[in-house]
């Protein structure tokens, strides 16, 4: 089942609970708010589920995700990365 979520994280994120199976982030891009967000996600998931990030190619998005998940290891592709859990 998927269930789209729109809106800001800051507002959003404080009342979701439960688990994602699959979260894809795609919001702000400034560097903050790209780690904000991946933390977000890290904490809605758990080992096995799939983290999926757009506009890879941009070095904020890269720079706060990185950041988030403390050097742990994803694979790039296209525009996107995924991180497994």
């Amino acid at each position: 089942k998927v269930t789209p979520l729109v809106g800001c994280a800051s507002i959003v994120g404080p009342v979701l609970a439960g688990r994602f199976g699959l979260v894809f982030v795609d919001g702000s891009h400034a560097d903050q708010d790209v780690e904000r967000d991946s933390l977000l996600a890290v904490r809605l998931t758990a080992p096995g589920d799939i983290i999926v990030w757009h506009d890879w190619s941009m070095p904020s998005v890269r720079n706060g995700v990185k950041r988030a998940l403390d050097g742990s290891p994803g694979r790039a592709e296209n525009n996107l990365y995924v991180w497994e859990r």
